[in-house]
């Protein structure tokens, strides 16, 4: 498959304001950036060309056809990162060709969290996630899910978002009327294919109903489908043990996907064993003793859990002594199994006077069995620590729950992740598996696991990671094969460079998992040179007088681009914009904004480059500028300041320029900005005719010539405005219909009777108003239940008041639609807007909508279909007579624009500037801003005024 990267350089203009669920949007902190008018025929751009128009700068990951990440700037901004993400995500989830109305704040991640927070020390993260997972009538689509990551800051911008979402196209009404409860799922259909794979009957878990439609880039036709896990065999037999993810065709019992969750494989981290020193397997290692972390100790009968370093501590009331036993190897996160017949180890109680410390400890011995079970208990807590050092608020993690680690399993030569963590005695040629970088290995796929992703190849690498982080050396699994203590059995030290199929060092999952192993090794070396530091690093819990740390910064990246990855399990170049958004964090000395590069930029780049995850490539110039002025002086004279940062390029004197045309066609005239500070241009605009359309765009060229413009595509893009007289647009009408219904009428008689037009409050997610509770006018009775019934027959009409719109140059009329249509034949049921300027005798269609969609904003110029008159009514029609749909309708926020081009001097509103425009003129004499008769804006009429009032004489 091939990756696309649409981009686009930095800025912020726009057209015009756009809506959101009924609320305008903000082109600053507060809203989700700059909008857009709408095409001539009041119709909305490609969703696409809108992204591009309204963030500048910002950029699309593709893989083929499908949305990998959202990077590139800040896209949204709230009071808080939930408002934020949510602002983002109901405009710009079609982005993904899916409705907002289909998503749920339930996480994909593995405690369904819908706030994450990543990175940060001591629960304090640099960002919050945002997560929402996608479902179909409470029904969820097969890890498809879309994410928002919110930097934890002032106006809460959202930097980067990503999905695994699924166009589902009409797949929502063909199950509009089945029954999804989980009693109708039938055994005898979902285990038909899948169950045959298993010698004996497995143990079925957790069967329930989902929508499959592919995972990762996968483009397949969405069925109705039953997800479970069933496992055949046990731990103990190597052979015949299986645990297998299923997803099957809800009516035939075809399996759709399966994945095995028992997780084969080998890999290193740093960690201080208890017993085993280093890295290395038992075999090639000495023993020293080291506390246990967080073991499970007995002061009595009550529990009290160690610290990190094995010290629990126990208050009481008086001064008795205290029988104190530690538990077998259970503790608050992990316990420890052997399979072997080897019972687990143990140590004698001792009483502990007031004030005393007891020293207990386990038997030293060279059992194979009871070295691997204190070796992978004290690593197991390690890597966990490892973990939430970096990510605190990492999801499955964090909490209480408590894992099995099974040592002793029947079997030789491998390790496996299954929900628990599984070692192999020695035997086959190998080594006790239960070591430090196993350990870590295996634990990195539980990693994977909490943070919602599927394992295969991405799994495989980033447990390997793992290893890096803790161990700080390349090799994994070192002393796995019981011929050497030199070498292991994987090496991140490589030089893997990975396709969208495979890597150049295989295509089996382990050897495609080193592409992504390489990377972070690579990193570290890049690291190195300009992070020394200390071991204590800035991300320390005790950071006094330790500067950056690579290990420190390296772990930090690592660890939070897991979950960015949730819902995926490849490996591609979407990692590489993640792991760039995290190191340009705030806390890391960026600026949320990777367009003009990260602090680590090239490091990464490189790294990651050599593995062929490529690095999105930096501007030549940032240009960063203010949204589109919603109008400008015909007469000229307006400024529009623009920030052109140099990143890769040296600018051409000269060449900031600002180009400008009236009009929709011809040609730009470019004038050249002024500097008025550091990397500020300020442009200034022409004059131009009244209520003209206004286009134009920012260019800069770099030393060679090469041109940088805002928009990117200028002039195939630009940013448009309007030319209007200062004080010449009046709004005749704006109407929020939150507290009167606005003089509207309605006519018509639906066949059932219910249905029509109503002022309400609408009901029922179905209708999906707008966020802010309000009435408008909607189709589909609201009810008691919550929910709506349908329109059928029709039509019925929606009638405005007669408006008065004579004298005016020209007028803008501007709605909201909602139009939710389920079913075929929608063409045959359109929500029509029409327009008459005779009273009604006559009308003109504007509007005839036929695809369903959210609360839009639609824009109309009325000259452009009738001539403005004094008779100006406007109807909103909605029927369902062709093929019986489900249809719902709604309009709010209703307004009316005029404008009004006057001539410049006529004070008086005769049509000509003469004597008696003088008399008003010296009536305002003196301190006067704002008076129309300032003609030259100085806020005083003076001398100069009446000279240029003098020029202006028509008679």
């Amino acid at each position: 498959m091939r990756f696309t990267s649409r981009s686009f350089v930095i800025g912020t203009l726009a057209v015009s304001a756009i809506a959101l669920a009924g609320n305008d949007m903000q082109s600053r902190p507060g809203g989700v950036g700059p909008g857009l008018g709408n095409g001539a025929d009041g119709g909305q751009l490609p969703i696409e060309d809108q992204f591009e128009q309204t963030f500048p700068g910002g950029q699309l990951l593709k893989n083929g056809t499908h949305l990998r990440r959202v990077w590139g700037r800040q896209f949204s901004w709230g009071a808080t990162p939930h408002e934020s993400a949510e602002k983002f995500v109901k405009k710009w989830s079609s982005l993904w060709g899916v409705p907002f109305s289909q998503l749920c704040e339930v996480g994909v991640n593995a405690n369904g969290d819908h706030l994450t927070q990543v990175g940060g020390v001591e629960g304090a993260g640099d960002f919050t996630m945002v997560s929402w997972s996608q479902q179909v009538r409470g029904v969820p689509v097969f890890r498809a899910g879309v994410w928002g990551m919110v930097g934890n800051e002032a106006n809460h911008p959202l930097v980067l978002a990503g999905g695994t979402l699924k166009a589902l196209g009409n797949f929502p009404q063909t199950i509009a009327d089945r029954d999804l409860s989980a009693s109708t799922i039938d055994p005898a259909v979902y285990g038909r294919e899948a169950l045959n794979q298993f010698n004996a009957p497995p143990e079925v878990n957790s069967p329930r109903y989902v929508v499959w439609a592919g995972v990762d880039a996968q483009t397949v036709e969405p069925k109705l489908a039953v997800e479970f896990t069933a496992t055949g065999g046990s731990a103990l037999d190597s052979v015949n043990y299986q645990k297998m993810l299923y997803v099957v065709d809800a009516d035939t019992g075809a399996v759709l996907h399966q994945e095995s969750l028992i997780l084969h494989g080998t890999a290193q981290a740093q960690v201080n064993a208890l017993a085993t020193t280093g890295m290395k397997a038992a075999a090639c290692n000495t023993t020293a003793v080291t506390g246990l972390p967080y073991v499970r100790v007995l002061f009595g009968s009550t529990t009290v859990y160690a610290d990190a370093t094995g010290r629990a501590t126990f208050n009481y009331t008086g001064t008795a002594a205290q029988t104190v036993n530690p538990s077998t190897l259970t503790g608050r996160y992990f316990t420890v199994q052997d399979s072997s017949g080897t019972a687990v180890q143990s140590v004698s109680s001792q009483s502990v006077n007031d004030g005393a410390v007891g020293t207990f400890q386990y038997a030293s011995t060279t059992s194979q069995y009871t070295r691997s079970q204190i070796d992978t208990y004290y690593h197991a807590n390690r890597v966990r620590d490892h973990l939430l050092r970096y990510s605190p608020g990492f999801p499955g993690i964090g909490g209480g729950q408590t894992m099995v680690i099974k040592n002793g399993v029947s079997g030789n030569c491998n390790a496996f992740y299954d929900g628990n963590i599984n070692f192999y005695p020695s035997g086959g040629g190998c080594n006790n598996t239960g070591f430090a970088t196993v350990v870590h290995h295996e634990y990195g796929h539980h990693i994977v696991s909490s943070a919602g992703s599927g394992q295969q190849q991405y799994g495989e690498g980033f447990s390997d990671v793992m290893g890096v982080l803790l161990s700080d050396e390349s090799q994994l699994g070192v002393g796995f094969y019981s011929s050497t203590c030199t070498s292991g059995i994987r090496n991140a030290q490589n030089t893997c460079v990975g396709t969208q199929t495979g890597s150049t060092c295989g295509t089996g999952i382990h050897s495609w998992g080193q592409v992504l192993s390489g990377c972070f090794w690579d990193l570290r070396n890049q690291l190195i040179a300009a992070y020394p530091g200390d071991t204590r690093g800035r991300l320390s819990t005790d950071p006094a007088n330790g500067v950056a740390d690579y290990r420190d910064i390296l772990s930090y990246l690592a660890t939070n681009s897991v979950l960015a990855h949730a819902g995926q399990s490849d490996i591609w170049t979407d990692i590489t914009v993640d792991v760039l958004t995290l190191d340009d964090a705030p806390s890391q000395g960026g600026n949320n904004n990777i367009g003009d590069g990260s602090p680590n930029y090239a490091r990464i780049a490189t790294a990651f480059g050599n593995h062929g995850l490529t690095a999105p490539a930096l501007s030549l110039f940032t240009i960063t500028s203010p949204a589109a002025p919603s109008t400008i002086d015909p007469a000229g004279g307006d400024t529009i300041d623009v920030v052109i940062t140099p990143v890769t390029g040296t600018a051409q004197t000269g060449s900031q320029k600002l180009f400008v045309r009236t009009g929709t066609s011809g040609a730009f005239t470019g004038t050249v900005m002024a500097n008025v500070g550091g990397n500020t241009w300020r442009g200034t605009f022409p004059a131009t005719s009244c209520n003209a359309t206004v286009q134009y765009y920012f260019e800069v060229k770099n030393i060679s010539g090469t041109a940088v413009n805002d928009p990117p595509t200028a002039p195939a893009s630009v940013f448009t405005t309007k030319a209007i007289t200062p004080g010449g647009t009046v709004t005749v009408v704006s109407e929020d219909f939150a507290t009167t219904d606005g003089g509207f009428v309605v006519t018509g008689t639906p066949f059932s009777g219910l249905g029509g037009w109503e002022w309400a409050v609408p009901s029922g997610r179905s209708c999906n108003a707008p966020s802010t509770p309000s009435k408008c006018f909607i189709t589909g009775k609201p009810i008691a239940t919550g929910t709506c019934n349908d329109l059928d027959g029709g039509p019925t009409i929606l009638t405005s008041p007669v408006y008065d719109l004579s004298g005016s140059a020209a007028a803008e009329v501007s709605f909201q639609t909602f139009y939710l249509v389920t079913g075929t034949g929608n063409t045959s049921d359109p929500l029509v807007c029409k327009v008459s300027n005779n009273g009604g005798s006559n009308w003109v269609t504007m509007l005839s909508l036929t695809s369903s969609g959210s609360w839009t904003t639609r824009t109309f110029n009325i000259a452009d279909y009738v001539a403005l008159t004094s008779n100006m009514m406007f109807r909103f029609e909605a029927a369902d007579t062709g093929t019986d749909n489900t249809l719902v309708c709604g309009i709010d926020n209703f307004s009316i624009n005029t404008i009004s081009c006057g001539i410049e001097g006529d004070l008086d509103g005769d049509g000509n500037v003469g004597p008696s425009d003088l008399a008003v003129l010296l009536l305002d004499f003196g301190v006067c801003p704002g008076c129309a008769a300032d003609l030259d804006g100085s806020g005083v009429v003076d001398d100069g005024d009446i000279s240029l009032l003098l020029l202006l004489y028509t008679s």
